[in-house]
């Protein structure tokens, strides 16, 4: 049966892919088998040592859906060491304030999982990104801090997982270089380590017998995947008439590669009708609808036109189409169609990963047919 992973950001690496993965209810594409992934976003090991912190209850609903002995990895508590410890521990005392919280999260997360099998992942190495960088990645005190934050952290992993019959994932040696800091070898944000630290995390839990051989061996290939570089900026692409038509066709392959066949369009403005339909139905896609909040004529370019909640418009895959606003369209597609399971697939944006595993649209495509 599958390993669940259930966490913040950081359960990411475990789908095999660069970049971040969906957030729950979007069910995240993974490369690997065997392993479910469930990004809930940016909760705390603090938020589920919370008795009455509702990141308990999405746990819980979560588990429901899992059978009874499907072992549970929970990976929380980095954001924890980065940000919040250093501010809330008295001088000097951030290692044993990490692990108190640790020993409070242990035991919530015991209750929570009830007697399943279960284990937490170990924070990696501390960030050595500056504070207030990057907003997404908020940063508090020195690296020497947030360095005896983690350490903490992960002793008091350790020390209570023993006491509550559960297991520490532990790699993180692995991860850090000589000064104790990320490897940029693994770890390509500074922050998430990413599918290059696959070999070490799955051979511990090939070694725990949660894995298969084949998920190990799958992993160690896509190790040798090197990360995406950052992509310019859409003021830049969109000045640069030779990289459009390649990010276009880029979309339409991914949604070949996901298995599907109907498409829309989010988008029914000036960057749809420079783009075409041209590029989608070269690669055999069909158009179902093009997509806008405030739809102005019936149709354009020859399809159809709808609102994006209209109930008759069932896709396999949405296409954001806008340079400009990509990342509104963005969040607003995988609001309406994450939780039906239809993949939303940026343009530009290529650390967005789809929102979906592939196996959903072939069958929601015989369904319809059928």
């Amino acid at each position: 049966m599958p390993l669940l992973v259930i966490g913040d950001s950081h359960v990411s690496v475990f789908t095999g892919l660069h970049g971040l993965c969906a957030r729950h209810p979007a069910r995240p594409v993974c490369a690997l088998p065997g392993i479910d992934v469930r990004h809930l976003g940016p909760f705390l090991a603090h938020s589920v040592a919370s008795p009455s912190h509702p990141v308990r209850e999405i746990i819980r609903r979560v588990l429901r859906g899992a059978r009874r002995a499907t072992p549970v990895l929970l990976a929380f508590g980095e954001i924890d060491c980065r940000a919040h410890v250093v501010r809330h521990a008295p001088a000097g005392a951030c290692r044993e304030a990490g692990a108190t919280l640790a020993r409070r999260y242990v035991d919530a997360g015991r209750a929570i999982v009830g007697g399943r099998p279960l284990a937490f992942l170990a924070v990696p190495p501390p960030t050595r990104i500056d504070p207030g960088l990057n907003p997404e990645t908020p940063v508090a005190g020195a690296f020497a801090q947030r360095a005896a934050a983690a350490r903490g952290f992960n002793e008091g992993l350790h020390e209570s997982a023993r006491r509550r019959g559960a297991s520490v994932l532990d790699v993180t040696a692995a991860l850090a270089d000589a000064r104790g800091a990320p490897r940029r070898g693994c770890v390509h944000d500074g922050v998430h380590a990413d599918p290059r630290a696959l070999p070490h995390l799955l051979a511990a839990l090939r070694d725990a017998g949660w894995i298969s051989k084949e998920t190990l061996t799958i992993g160690t290939a896509l190790a040798r995947v090197p990360p995406p570089p950052p992509p310019p900026p859409p003021a830049i692409i969109r000045n640069d008439p030779r990289l459009v038509p390649a990010l276009v066709d880029r979309a339409a392959l991914l949604c070949v590669a996901l298995g599907a066949r109907r498409i829309a369009l989010f988008g029914a403005g000036a960057h749809t009708r420079r783009i075409g339909l041209r590029p989608f139905r070269a690669r055999g896609l069909v158009i179902e609808a093009i997509l806008d909040d405030r739809p102005r004529a019936a149709t354009m370019l020859g399809a159809a036109v709808a609102r994006p909640v209209d109930p008759s418009v069932r896709p396999d895959a949405v296409v954001i189409s806008s340079d400009a606003h990509e990342r509104l369209l963005l969040a607003r597609a995988r609001a309406i169609f994450g939780p039906r399971g239809v993949p939303v697939i940026p343009i530009y944006d290529l650390g967005a990963a789809p929102s979906t595993p592939s196996r959903t649209i072939a069958s929601r495509s015989r369904a319809k047919r059928s």
